[in-house]
């Protein structure tokens, strides 16, 4: 299941007496993966559609069911790109934010049941699909 988030932002400029609208679209997917190695153990996301403002935030929430696990690791990956960056961690209740990610988002909540990832002051560089993964140790 991935979360689409979509932004709408409309900016106006001025061009000798007359005006154009440009939109620009931001088009956000979360999806939550989850290491586990017995069937039956669920991680859920939601809400699974939003329609967001540029310059807004945006917030995915992640729970998971799987009683040893206590990590919840929250990844980006940017079209057109291979790999992943790892934007942060919930260690616990403890989060570790990289570096490229600090001022940009928020984590908070229990890497052990439930855990939020908060995107702030949104623009289009913000498109991608961000991944949430349950796990023992971290990754």
């Amino acid at each position: 299941m991935a979360l689409t988030i979509t932004v709408n932002r409309w900016r106006y400029t001025a061009c000798k007496s007359s005006s154009f609208t440009e939109t620009l679209l931001l088009n956000l997917s979360f999806i939550c993966l989850f290491a586990a190695s017995t069937f039956g153990n669920i991680v859920y996301q939601t809400p699974s559609k939003s329609i967001k403002d540029r310059d807004t935030s945006a917030v995915f929430i992640c729970t998971h069911n799987i009683g040893s696990y206590f990590q919840m690791i929250w990844y980006k990956q940017t079209q057109g790109t291979l790999g992943f960056k790892l934007m942060g961690n919930l260690n616990g209740e403890t989060d570790q934010i990289e570096t490229e990610f600090k001022n940009k988002i928020f984590l908070n909540g229990n890497g052990r049941r439930n855990g939020t990832l908060t995107i702030k002051n949104l623009t289009v560089d913000d498109s991608a699909v961000y991944f949430c993964a349950a796990y023992d140790t971290v990754l």
